[in-house]
């Protein structure tokens, strides 16, 4: 397998919108060669003391985030956790990809409770994590699945770094499980405080 991420440090903290009952968060990728999507790791933050339905679409030939519920995903899975930390969610039909395709991986999350902090980024803290670093275009999040915000946008402010979701690329020459196309996925990324997401008047938080 190849990993693509963009959070090289992992998960250092969680995120939620209050004023939502979940949040959506996606990573972009590009493959470098032919391949097939096997799976996602996603971390995911605090749970709460409940649970977080976990919902993961795949949206090929696209470099900019989806309007969940109207762009039709290529491939989608659902789990539900009861815990902090890292997951790895293989799919059970590979998603094949072309050498140079970008594609996105959308993760909607759904916590049980309001004190959950689910999506997991990474935060640059100076001196613990100041190696941090995210670039314009490779995580969002969003209260809807409609409206998103770039996480790059509140780097310099606020220290927020990428999404922690990566996708698990497998070789083209690798035969892909039977069924339909699914895939797998890795990301690179890097974030922390609060902030409001304008127009979308929605608070957004990181656990403390």
């Amino acid at each position: 397998f190849r990993v693509l991420y963009h959070d090289p440090l992992g998960m250092y903290t969680g995120l939620r919108f209050s004023g939502s009952s979940k949040i959506y968060g996606a990573n972009v990728f590009q493959t470098s060669e032919r391949g097939y999507l096997e799976g996602v790791v996603i971390s995911i933050g605090d749970v709460g003391g409940g649970y977080v339905d976990c919902t993961i679409r795949v949206y090929k030939n696209r470099s900019t985030p989806p309007r969940v519920g109207v762009d039709p995903p290529s491939y989608t899975l659902s789990t539900r956790v009861s815990s902090m930390g890292y997951y790895t969610l293989p799919f059970d039909s590979p998603v094949s990809l072309s050498a140079g395709e970008s594609f996105v991986i959308v993760a909607e999350l759904r916590p049980s409770g309001p004190g959950a902090y689910p999506l997991g980024i990474e935060y640059r803290i100076p001196g613990v994590s100041s190696n941090v670093t995210i670039l314009p275009g490779e995580s969002f999040v969003s209260p809807d699945g409609a409206m998103w915000e770039d996480l790059y946008n509140y780097y310099s402010s606020y220290g927020y770094g990428n999404f922690s979701l990566k996708a698990l690329v497998s070789s083209y020459t690798m035969p892909p499980p039977s069924g339909g196309g699914g895939g797998c996925s890795s990301g690179e990324g890097s974030i922390a405080g609060l902030l409001l997401l304008l127009p979308l008047a929605l608070t957004f938080l990181r656990r403390k």
